[in-house]
């Protein structure tokens, strides 16, 4: 794992910038959130500088009425992006819908 973030880690600006977040079809969403997810596993606190940029699209994703999956794989990555950057109590503070919104994704 150590050896995959040295790898990683130089080109971590370049691939957050290319993943298409916003404004593409559900499928390449979710593959593009699930991408994030395992980022967030291999780069861990090197994602940090970007978690203010990317947990709104997350959000906004999970809101997504459309696609269930697409829901639950953005509240996956979510999980891998606090698991990573150490991300974990602030989310709450930060975006004070966040938890409703996790809630309504997880099965009742």
């Amino acid at each position: 794992e150590r050896v995959l973030h040295r790898l990683v880690h130089p080109f971590l600006p370049s691939i957050i910038g290319a993943l298409p977040l916003k404004g593409v079809a559900p499928r390449l969403a979710s593959a593009a959130l699930e991408a994030l997810g395992e980022l967030a596993q291999v780069s861990r606190t090197s994602l940090t500088p970007w978690v203010h940029q990317l947990i709104p699209h997350i959000l906004e994703t999970m809101q997504d009425q459309s696609s269930a999956s697409k829901q639950r794989t953005s509240l996956r990555t979510l999980g891998h992006i606090a698991g990573g950057t150490g991300y974990v109590i602030s989310p709450y503070l930060d975006y004070p819908q966040l938890l409703p919104q996790a809630a309504d994704v997880l099965p009742g």
